[in-house]
């Protein structure tokens, strides 16, 4: 919600939601350090470069152009208060261990999202001040059980584009403790006893201030698992990654019961904005091939089969700077397990033969309204009245209710939604006009093959009347065949 008349503060989620990390060197995970050498425990990691993907939720201070209204700072112009959700990509340099310090330099970090102003969203971004060196230091202690603790922190200099170019002279400080090298699911923010952090525009005025920022290291997805999984988990829980594979929100938090199947997630912070391209993240069904050399089609052919535990997505980013791994037209980019196969990647912590058929992302520590789909025959539609094509909602530990109808979104009696993506503005009722979504038709939804029309399971679509293709099965390295069956939706500046 927009609050005018006030000094803003907007919290803008700065998730650096690691995708898996690529690096240079070998894999040093602290908290594995019982299986290594003492000798190699003792050298610590090595030097290497962790490339992850990112996002952020930032306590941001700030002035908007534009004649005196509402609230004023010093300066005469206009303060609004908002939420603001960030994502992107990070790189992060490691040099080698100096008796138990690391020295660190954050080389990029660039960030994309929407500032919903005054005048409607605005496209903002923020990155590491090419200008600037971004510097750190990570410090090695003895940890539990023969592991290591690491400390670490980070001072930052950003830059930042959307009404106007602004930066931080004084350098903005992020620490925390971790688990592992390379950083990955770890949680790092700006200590309380430090100040905020101005932020000048190109002709030295102050424009704002950033409050505190909390990042998030190694992406924090959760999802659901299709019926009869080998893992032996339910099909209406939803899941976080290992391993072990825990329990992020049980069935019951979402107010669904014994019998009930999750088709779809969304966290209603996907990113969906006609003026920037969205680079989607999937999962597909056992059936699906996907294209020639796509890492869909890796996974696929071998035996058995991989490719319906693993996430896939596109290559937003130059020839060495991807976080996915593998294919031409699709990349792996989370493994179900992480036992080399055809291809490998950061591992879920799933069995194989576990068909992953709901993504989304989450904010740790931040609990938000959980938007989903159930397959047909889920108790839980009875009891609503509700349809597989109908989107639902719960708050956690709240009851479920109808958020959009399958009419609502052009959809036909029938009809299954089996994947989702969501930019939602906050009030839990659905607008065409202010809560853009894509989303995935299950195999055998009428929509799919109507006379005037003809879809497939693996497009990505918009909702009509008429429905459209946002995101054909081709441009997404897969067949016409397959089944998408899982979907997310980031920003990549």
């Amino acid at each position: 919600m927009i609050k005018t008349g006030q000094s803003i503060m907007i919290l803008t989620a700065l998730l650096l939601l690691g995708q898996p990390a690529t690096y240079s060197g070998s894999s040093f995970h602290a908290n594995l350090l019982r299986s290594l050498s003492g000798r190699e425990a003792a050298q610590g990691p090595p030097a290497g470069t962790d490339f992850v993907d990112a996002g952020a939720y930032i306590e941001l201070e700030l002035n908007l152009p534009g004649p005196p209204a509402g609230a004023q700072n010093l300066s005469g112009l206009p303060t609004i208060t908002s939420n603001v959700y960030l994502q992107g990509n990070s790189k992060l340099r490691r040099s080698a261990r100096m008796g138990n310090v690391i020295p660190t330099e954050l080389m990029t970090l660039s960030l994309a999202g929407l500032f919903p102003s005054p005048a409607g969203p605005s496209y903002i971004q923020l990155r590491v001040n090419p200008d600037r060196i971004s510097t750190g230091m990570m410090t090695l202690g003895p940890g539990m059980g023969g592991t290591w603790a690491v400390d670490s922190f980070f001072d930052i200099f950003t830059e930042w584009d959307g009404f106007a170019r602004k930066s931080n002279s004084a350098p903005l400080r992020l620490a925390g403790p971790f688990r592992e090298i390379p950083l990955c699911r770890e949680t790092c923010s700006t200590p309380t006893q430090y100040p905020p952090v101005s932020l000048f525009n190109v002709q030295g005025q102050a424009v704002g201030r950033i409050m505190r920022m909390e990042v998030f290291l190694c992406q924090p997805m959760v999802f659901s698992l299709a019926p009869g999984n080998p893992s032996g988990l339910d099909p209406a829980d939803i899941l976080s990654p290992g391993p072990p594979v825990g329990v992020y929100l049980r069935k019951e938090q979402l107010g669904l019961r014994a019998g009930d199947d999750i088709k779809a997630l969304s966290n209603g912070m996907d990113f969906l904005y006609e003026r920037q391209r969205t680079f989607p993240r999937f999962s597909v069904d056992a059936a699906s091939r996907g294209v020639l050399d796509s890492a869909v089609r890796k996974e696929s052919t071998v035996t058995p089969a991989e490719a319906h535990g693993d996430e896939f997505g596109l290559k937003p980013f130059g020839p060495n700077d991807n976080p996915c791994v593998g294919g031409a037209a699709n990349f792996l980019c989370y493994d179900e397990n992480g036992v080399p196969g055809s291809l490998t990647a950061t591992p879920i912590g799933l069995r194989v033969c576990d068909d992953m058929d709901a993504l989304m992302e989450i904010i740790p520590g931040h609990l938000t309204p959980v938007f989903f789909t159930l397959a047909p025959g889920s108790p839980t539609l009875a009891m609503l009245g509700a349809t597989p094509a109908d989107i639902l909602v719960a708050v956690p530990d709240g009851p479920p209710s109808i958020f959009a109808r399958a009419a609502q979104l052009g959809l036909r009696p029938g009809d299954s939604i089996d994947a989702l993506c969501l930019m939602e503005n906050g009030d839990r009722r659905y607008s065409s006009a202010s809560d853009p979504l894509h989303f995935s038709l299950a195999p055998g939804s009428p929509t799919l093959g109507t006379i005037i029309l003809s879809f497939s399971a693996a497009d990505v679509l918009r909702p009509g009347p008429p429905v459209s293709v946002v995101a054909s099965a081709e441009s997404l390295g897969l067949l016409r065949t397959d089944n998408l069956d899982a979907l997310k939706c980031r920003a990549y500046p």
